[in-house]
């Protein structure tokens, strides 16, 4: 991966901060009432909470703009990593689908299990032309952010009965997250990609969700955005600009 000067530090912030944080939270829920709430005052929700403002701050600061083209050519080549990395989110998904698809009820249930089993599809598409070094159909990866758009939708239905924000405020961002980063690559896929806010929507993305995996329903779905959004980071290698040629630099 060749985008910044502070690859460690981000991956630190992000995967390091991360699963110390997805500790903290599963430690949370050791301790609960007999309705399963958490203890009001318990010191891992400051530490949690910290924890994450002190990642997301990192992030954004440590991911910087880079110069050069935004078409997805001068971007993407062939990978054999992220190609694994669509295929597994593709796994993840319809997976899900097929073990949510008695619990499903109502018309967001039903688009969100349709969604389940055509983004999987789209995603294999997807993972074959990365493989090849070909540019996907912009289709393909719009599919799998309407999946995303979906996810969190149906699943508001039981957030807003449940009066304990820590409950869902991780499963909530961290599926904005994969909206956002699923709709920058599909920006990429039509050349109007932005680098900068696909690499602050992918680490985020990757620090929210390995907190969610602390207590989360839907497991498969969040550890293949995780390593979806891996392996698309680990591919992203923009082409320098020749000194010679004084192109200006791109502010995404």
């Amino acid at each position: 991966m060749k985008l910044t000067k502070n690859q460690i530090a981000l991956w630190a912030a992000a995967v390091g901060i991360g699963e110390i944080s997805a500790l903290m939270r599963k430690r949370l829920y050791w301790s609960v009432d007999e309705r399963g709430l958490l203890f009001p005052g318990q010191p891992e929700v400051i530490g949690l909470l910290a924890l994450t403002v002190i990642a997301v701050v990192f992030i954004l600061a440590l991911v910087r703009p880079l110069a050069g083209s935004d078409r997805y050519e001068d971007n993407f080549g062939p990978s054999g990593p992220s190609a694994l990395g669509h295929f597994l989110l593709a796994a993840g998904i319809l997976a899900t689908a097929v073990l949510e698809a008695p619990k499903m009820g109502g018309y967001l249930g039903l688009c969100w299990q349709v969604l389940g089993h055509v983004a999987p599809v789209c995603l294999v598409a997807a993972g074959i032309a990365r493989l090849r070094g070909k540019q996907p159909f912009f289709l393909l990866h719009l599919a799998v952010c309407l999946y995303f758009v979906f996810h969190v939708v149906n699943q508001y239905r039981s957030w807003s009965g449940n009066p304990q924000l820590l409950d869902y405020l991780f499963a909530l961002f961290g599926s904005i997250a994969l909206i956002l980063f699923s709709y920058y690559q599909t920006a990429f896929d039509v050349d109007t990609g932005k680098r900068r806010p696909m690499l602050v929507w992918g680490f985020l993305g990757i620090y929210l969700c390995l907190v969610n995996l602390a207590k989360t329903e839907y497991p498969l779905v969040y550890v293949g955005g995780v390593l979806w959004i891996v392996s698309n980071l680990c591919s992203l290698t923009p082409k320098p600009i020749p000194e010679d040629k004084g192109e200006p630099h791109d502010p995404a």
